[in-house]
């Protein structure tokens, strides 16, 4: 069997417990786990042997042990196509999303970049998309790039309008 270093000093602590006396010094947890890293022998062994196969009986060997790849079913070209237009309606739109649907705001902006978007997120964002789209009426003002300049120009100017009307009436 194959332990990993916690359940090795989990066993240590146990077996200084059982024997009655303090924790191992550092140096003895480092030789032992060096002992089983390199299937070394080591006085300790033994007796942990025993510990780690009833403590951790239903681990299982490395052999018996891997990963199988499932193939992920991602959404279709007009699903991704419909995620893309929610995401870019407005500016804000990926955070308000993000929010509805319990998603990281940097996560929905990764896909819409990637190209695709995996099936059971399309699932998960769909139902939020009406929300999104009824709020780009309220955000569909037009976008300057000096906002602040234009709109103080505006409002001084009608100002200066307003004072003319006052002056002339």
């Amino acid at each position: 069997m194959i332990y990993i270093s916690e359940q090795i000093k989990e066993a240590l602590q146990i077996l200084a417990e059982s024997k009655r006396r303090p924790p191992y010094e550092l140096c003895a947890v480092k030789a032992v786990l060096n002992a089983y890293r390199n299937d070394e022998h080591h006085s300790l062994k033994a007796e942990l042997d025993l510990i780690l196969e009833q403590k951790f009986s239903n681990v299982k060997p490395m052999k018996d042990v891997f990963r199988e790849k499932v193939d992920v079913e991602l959404a279709t070209d007009e699903q991704y196509q419909e995620f893309l237009a929610v995401v870019s309606s407005f500016t804000g739109s990926i955070k308000m999303l993000a929010c509805l649907a319990d998603f990281d705001p940097s996560t929905l902006s990764m896909l819409k970049r990637s190209g695709s978007i995996k099936k059971a997120y399309f699932d998960k964002l769909q139902p939020h998309f009406a929300a999104v789209l009824a709020e780009q009426g309220r955000h569909s003002q037009p976008k300057y790039n000096n906002g602040q300049k234009i709109v103080s120009r505006v409002v001084s100017a009608s100002v200066a309008e307003a004072k003319a009307k006052g002056a002339s009436v």
